[in-house]
């Protein structure tokens, strides 16, 4: 019997199923999530806030990011509002219009963030 791995497919039949209806497989080198980072950033009275969060990874990844909404749902970074980089060390979380878009609400408050960094395999061979 073969090691089927890991498959995610959005309805059906897995054993049957193309590569191209999977939503993600082992059997390919996609990129991997990391264990998710959360936390919180503060913003000033001038809308503007930034953190900075050290990463182990050693190469700059993709970041997948999301922010609490005043409703409580989650909404994704979009970098006007709120962004996202990375580099080869950690992550910086920032707003970046000082206040211009964002909700006032958020003026001189305190904003929840999570963030996924994804594993290159292709640089995880390198490192």
């Amino acid at each position: 019997m073969s090691n089927p791995g890991i498959k995610v497919i959005p309805s059906g039949d897995i054993a049957n199923i193309s590569p191209d209806g999977q939503g993600y497989s082992s059997d390919f080198q996609s990129p991997k999530v990391t264990i998710p980072y959360r936390g919180n950033f503060q913003v000033n009275a001038t809308g503007y806030g930034i953190v900075t969060t050290p990463h182990p990874i050693g190469y700059s990844p993709v970041a997948i990011a999301f922010y609490r909404m005043v409703d409580d749902r989650w909404k994704v970074f979009d970098n006007t509002t709120i962004g996202i980089e990375t580099n080869r060390k950690d992550f910086v979380i920032r707003t970046y219009d000082r206040g211009i878009y964002l909700p006032t609400i958020w003026i001189d408050a305190i904003i929840e963030y999570k963030v996924w960094l994804l594993l290159d395999p292709a640089q995880e061979a390198v490192v």
